[in-house]
């Protein structure tokens, strides 16, 4: 399998298992408590309490092709592509859930509860989702529109469009299930923000040491990852010095803090996390570390000037 295809299968289990949790949270959650927790799955709550005859799944089914009709003119092809695997795939998931288990019963009986795990898996299953460029359709398309036009925030501009629908909840349910789902819709959007950060959070270190050419070396040929060396002064000795910044995922940090303390312990090291990093070793492959003039992954040790 070439590295395209391959990267196609990925988006699709993700989106999969996307659906996956946001089926779950409609199905087991919100649709036995009445609560129209936003997007397409609770206006098709709100519609299937009208009308008892059109079940939610059909509807959310129906909702989602007129919607992708109007992602694929304005937001591209490629999103167009994606969304419409991902609606479909959220439709199937809840028409599996209804023959499974039709009608069933909130699997807690505590309506706060139900919210905040409802919250948590629909905010879950969006993030894994929006992180491949794509929606579960519905109400998502509506609120990537105005993300990709007026430049408002993916989780801001899903809980504009999802405070519509508990509006319009207000008027078909009733005023409790209309607050509750207005606190559904922002603790999902508070849950998007976290998750989505958290999936591309990285680590950033800025690190001073006298053992300069051992770590930067470390970092490069061991780690495989890219340095910049800039020159700073010491604020209390005045002596120049140099100072390491790398951008790393977590785990390398570890293995990364770890050497500096063996090589030089008085080392001077903070670390700050970056929400995103876009380029070489992140959004496409690191190119391969070129070895040392004798071959080796470790050089010879120089003494650098100390740090204050």
């Amino acid at each position: 399998m070439n590295e395209e295809r391959w990267n196609f299968a990925k988006k699709l289990l993700w989106i999969t298992l996307g659906g996956f949790f946001l089926a779950i949270a409609l199905h087991f959650f919100l649709a036995p408590s009445n609560i129209a927790g936003g997007g397409l799955g609770g206006f098709a709550i709100i519609l299937n309490q009208v009308i008892p005859s059109w079940d939610i799944g059909t509807i959310v089914l129906i909702g989602n092709i007129a919607l992708f009709a109007i992602g694929f003119l304005l937001l591209g092809k490629q999103y167009g592509i994606l969304t419409l695997i991902g609606s479909m795939i959220f439709s199937l998931w809840v028409m599996v859930f209804e023959w499974i288990a039709p009608a069933p019963q909130p699997l807690v009986p505590d309506k706060l509860l139900i919210i905040v795990l409802a919250s948590g898996l629909n905010g879950l299953g969006l993030s894994f989702i929006f992180d491949q460029n794509a929606s579960s359709g519905g109400t998502d398309i509506l609120a990537q529109i105005l993300h990709s036009y007026l430049h408002i925030a993916m989780a801001k501009a899903l809980f504009i469009v999802d405070g519509l629908v508990v509006l319009l909840s207000a008027i078909t349910l009733s005023l409790s299930d209309a607050l509750y789902a207005g606190l559904t819709i922002y603790l999902q959007s508070v849950m998007i923000d976290q998750t989505i950060a958290g999936f591309r959070r990285r680590m950033v270190m800025n690190i001073t040491t006298s053992h300069l050419d051992e770590v930067n070396y470390f970092i490069i040929h061991q780690m495989h990852r890219g340095t910049s060396i800039y020159p700073m002064t010491g604020g209390f000795s005045g002596r120049p010095l140099k100072v390491i910044v790398t951008v790393v995922h977590n785990t390398e940090y570890f293995r990364i803090r770890d050497y500096v303390d063996t090589v030089d312990p008085e080392a001077f090291v903070f670390v700050y996390s970056a929400n995103e990093v876009m380029g070489e070793g992140f959004t496409y492959p690191p190119r391969k570390a070129i070895p040392g003039e004798d071959g080796s992954l470790r050089p010879p040790v120089q003494e650098n000037e100390r740090k204050d």
